[in-house]
């Protein structure tokens, strides 16, 4: 059941603002994936986990993956448990994609039958690709092309794999990460033009983390096997790029401890298009710190940072410069019709929003109004990044957003932190 809250502007208070982000959900992921096929691992990492981290979790237990969690610490102690018998193993996903994407693929491998479920929305997110390209490696897939789906292995083909990569990277992430281990080489190569390319090169760095280096043509090749690791997960730029935006709200610096400038994380790119805007976005110790006002527009191309794509639309709405925003038409195949719900958001904020075949166009200001206006109406779909994004105009003037709940997806406690919540 969702539960509304309310975001007021805050008055003066004091003159810099620590906000802390959650561990990077795409880091955990993919070391999770990987240290559950090595059979070992620790992985360390600061603040909440988001639900789709424990979900996944949850999931590669029922898969016979012995985890353990302590304070900070999840630790893959052996190699999976098969199952006994040949009854099928059902797993519950939550809703989120990536992770249904990588079990998905993980479960592949595996001589049992498994069956792979989520919640309503994540019914209607794409898995086709993936589903075909492992009928190629000669895994028996039941369902498609979204779940309920079911899938037995193990993969008994190599060869050259062609994957439809025009609607999200994630299918051939899934695909390298469960490799790994087989008996045949495999040379993955993307079709179409591929979107968030950056989250592969993310996938690499991550598995060469536990022993798997891959060249940047995707092949794996029959010896190569993950080992275990220790590693560190660093705080997750997807969710910071709202907290630096909001010093262009508040007029006050924000910094974020734990991010990384070095960052792969695709969305560390949030830096390049805040300064083109008009902000200020430096390292400062062990994180970065953001000041200044967003007054410049321009065009900004999104295709490999979709996640930092409503933090840039509200900042291009605070302005009178007008901002497009293109390149992301895939957008509108994630918890919500990203595009969509951008515009009505936006919109009923005050700003003019349009949206485009790939993108959305945004021209503000959004007018401020006193913290003790009464709180205008923002529906969030149900969509975690939307929460955000509602959070974030509600610095400028009072909101009611329809659904706190739905940020524990990728950020649990955001509203706990947030200026002005009540």
């Amino acid at each position: 059941m969702s539960e509304p809250i309310v975001i007021r502007p805050p008055g003066a208070g004091s003159d810099r603002l620590v906000l802390e982000a959650p561990p990077s959900k795409s880091i955990m992921l993919r070391a999770l994936a990987a240290a559950a096929l090595a059979g070992g691992g620790s992985i360390r990492y600061g603040g909440v986990l988001p639900d789709d981290v424990t979900d996944f979790v949850q999931a590669l237990r029922a898969l016979g993956h012995p985890i353990t969690e302590g304070r900070g610490l999840l630790q893959v102690l052996g190699p999976a448990r098969e199952p006994a018998g040949d009854e099928t193993v059902t797993i519950h996903v939550g809703e989120g994609a990536a992770p249904a994407r990588f079990l998905l693929a993980l479960a592949a491998r595996r001589a049992h039958r498994t069956r792979v479920l989520g919640r309503p929305r994540l019914e209607e997110r794409p898995m086709g690709p993936l589903l075909e390209a492992l009928v190629r490696l000669g895994v028996r897939v039941e369902g498609g092309p979204g779940l309920p789906v079911t899938v037995q292995g193990p993969m008994t083909r190599g060869g050259s794999i062609a994957v439809e990569s025009g609607r999200s990277s994630q299918f051939l992430s899934a695909l390298l990460l469960a490799l790994p281990g087989c008996d045949h080489a495999v040379h993955l190569r993307a079709e179409g033009k591929p979107v968030s390319r950056p989250y592969l090169d993310l996938t690499r760095q991550t598995m060469a983390g536990f022993g798997v280096e891959i060249c940047s043509d995707l092949r794996v090749e029959k010896e190569a096997r993950f080992r275990p690791a220790d590693i560190r997960v660093e705080a997750d730029w997807s969710g910071a790029t709202v907290l630096l935006a909001a010093a262009a709200v508040l007029q006050v610096p924000v910094r974020v401890p734990g991010l990384r400038m070095d960052s792969r994380q695709p969305d560390a790119g949030f830096v390049e298009d805040a300064r083109r805007l008009g902000l200020r976005v430096e390292p400062e110790g062990d994180g970065v710190v953001a000041s200044g006002t967003a007054g410049s527009g321009g065009v900004l191309d999104a295709a490999h940072r979709p996640d930092a794509v409503p933090a840039l639309a509200v900042l291009g709405a605070l302005s009178g410069a007008g901002l497009s925003i293109r390149g992301a038409a895939h957008l509108r195949l994630k918890e919500s019709d990203r595009i969509r719900t951008l515009v009505e958001i936006l919109a009923a904020a005050g700003a003019r929003a349009e949206a485009l075949g790939d993108g959305l166009r945004v021209q503000g200001p959004i007018p401020r109004a006193p913290g003790s206006a009464s709180p205008l109406p923002l529906h969030v779909r149900g969509d975690h990044r939307m929460a955000m994004a509602a959070a974030l105009i509600g610095l400028r003037r009072p909101v009611l957003i329809d659904d706190r709940r739905c940020v524990a997806k990728s950020f649990p406690g955001f509203f706990e932190q947030w200026p002005g919540s009540e």
